[in-house]
């Protein structure tokens, strides 16, 4: 059984003490409790599914009674802080470019390259169907000072030419309204 736990992290909302009682409460580790790997697993996946923690580990260390002292040692996920564009002020189509956001304030920031480029190739192909061909974007990741976990995330944006389209002729043997040639 469990005597005694405890939860250790690297957040600063780990030494609160009703944060770390609420994690506890969450993972369903309190004194008393049967203290078996079914249960470690259990709130393993509890704690890491809060997106707070992105790795969860357990030391037991017998105590004189017989049961348990239980420390949870927690690994806390670097958060997105902000979300900006730079480069162009305020950029065209706005809410456009945010809704093909990858990356969100307050979720968790994972260094995956797959998921950089697709971010990337997203917002370019947002900005050639606008019209600004050649426009280049990069992503720069930025700790917040003073702050271990968490992270802005910038968008860099070199703008490209726009392109319009100045005529566009039909040529055929029918004949049609501008309504009609629109849908061609």
């Amino acid at each position: 059984q469990i005597a005694e736990v405890e939860l250790q992290c690297d957040l600063s909302l780990c030494s609160d003490p009703v944060e770390s009682e609420t994690f506890l409460n969450l993972a369903a580790l309190y004194p008393g409790r049967t203290l078996d790997d079914r249960t470690l697993e259990i709130a393993r996946n509890r704690l890491v599914k809060t997106g707070v923690f992105r790795k969860v580990n357990f030391e037991r260390e017998p105590t004189v009674g017989g049961d348990v002292k239980l420390t949870v040692i927690a690994r806390g996920a670097t958060r997105i802080r902000s979300v900006t564009f730079k480069g162009v002020s305020p950029p065209p189509f706005r809410s456009e470019l945010r809704r093909l956001l990858i990356y969100h304030p307050g979720e968790v920031y994972e260094q995956d390259l797959s998921k950089r480029n697709a971010q990337l190739a997203s917002l370019e192909a947002e900005f050639r169907k606008e019209g600004y061909f050649g426009t280049e974007i990069s992503l720069v990741v930025e700790s917040v000072p003073g702050e271990s976990k968490r992270v802005d995330v910038t968008f860099q944006i070199e703008k490209g030419d726009e392109l319009n389209i100045c005529d566009i002729g039909l040529r055929g043997v029918k004949a049609m309204t501008y309504t009609e040639a629109r849908r061609y």
